[in-house]
């Protein structure tokens, strides 16, 4: 409980250090380290609004655009953002359960995260998600605090916006539903709801007519196919015949690793070690090759996805219980 006497003094001092600490902490990471954005090699493809991203991160970018000419702009912009939210969402946790203990803590462990920090300095959609995400959780307790329709349309709105930036916003779905089912009351739910399904909707439209593909982005279906790639089968009398040929051949060795590895926990182990590699540096080649052969030029992210999700269900329709077993490995 926070005590009678000059509440407000205790107040200043945490804002006081608060405020020293972002100082002391970007004089560290932008002087002493002269640390600029760290750039991956998928940053472009944010910057370029390419179909296999969802275009939250890149209108970021757009946003500071006038920030160009300063090599650490967007990464100080990242990181402080980071911090600002950690901050309020330590607040909140503070006033609403009267523990300064707890608020304390909770901005201790998230903003003297140095794998949060320096995370917060890529030109990577990651970035901003974590400030989103905790922009999302300020606004749940916000709205169970002061049950308003403003609130929990903020609940809505940063749902979307974490999904926007990145795809793994969608697991907050699952969490919201629960939440929304444990307080049983429909008028929050509609409030939540409706601005997601706009937001989603809208976007989905647009690439519809941008890029020929319902969907938030292109990448899906690459996702999907990457769990079960290793279970491909030549297909007779297909037009992808020669294409699943291709890849059965070059992930031969990776079923037969999977297959002899102990289930769950060996086989939770093995096939994510080696999913990029199954993915990424042998599934994917194909694709390319399959994509150059037919002369695709345009949408090549859409067109790849498209046959990677052709692929994936006819996989999983071939073997159903394998996929629910992995499913079930991956969920413990």
């Amino acid at each position: 409980m926070e005590p009678a006497n000059k509440p407000w003094a205790f107040a200043a001092l945490l804002f006081a250090v608060y405020v020293a600490f972002v100082v002391w902490l970007n004089l560290v990471y932008f002087d002493q380290f002269g640390i600029s954005s760290l750039i991956a090699p998928d940053s472009t493809s944010y910057a370029e609004f390419q179909a296999n991203r969802t275009p939250g991160y890149g209108w970021f970018l757009v946003v500071l655009g006038w920030l160009n000419a300063f090599p650490n702009a967007v990464a100080a912009v990242q990181l402080n953002l980071m911090l600002v939210a950690t901050a309020w969402v330590a607040w909140l946790l503070h006033r609403s359960l009267e523990s300064r203990a707890l608020g304390i803590t909770f901005f201790v462990l998230i903003a003297g995260h140095t794998g949060l920090q320096t995370q917060s300095l890529w030109l990577l959609a990651d970035s901003l998600f974590v400030t989103i995400l905790l922009a999302h959780i300020g606004c749940v307790i916000l709205a169970l605090r002061q049950s308003t329709a403003r609130n929990w349309m903020l609940v809505g709105l940063t749902c979307a916006a974490a999904i926007f930036v990145r795809p793994s916003g969608y697991f907050l779905l699952a969490s919201l539903g629960y939440l929304l089912i444990a307080i049983r009351k429909w008028q929050p739910a509609l409030w939540v709801v409706v601005p997601i399904i706009a937001s989603l909707g809208g976007l989905a439209t647009y690439n519809a007519a941008s890029y020929g593909h319902f969907g938030t982005q292109a990448f899906g279906g690459i996702s999907l196919y990457g769990i079960v790639a290793h279970r491909t089968e030549p297909l007779a009398d297909h037009p992808l015949q020669d294409l699943s040929t291709d890849i059965n051949s070059r992930l031969a060795p990776f079923a037969v690793e999977i297959e002899a590895a102990d289930f769950p926990w060996g086989y939770q182990r093995v096939t994510s070690a080696n999913y990029n590699t199954r993915l990424w540096d042998n599934a994917w080649p194909e694709l390319e090759s399959y994509v150059d052969k037919e002369q695709i030029s345009d949408n090549r992210w859409v067109v790849m996805n498209d046959l990677a999700s052709e692929l994936a269900i006819i996989t999983i329709l071939d073997h159903p219980t394998q996929y629910v077993e992995h499913i079930f490995a991956h969920a413990l």
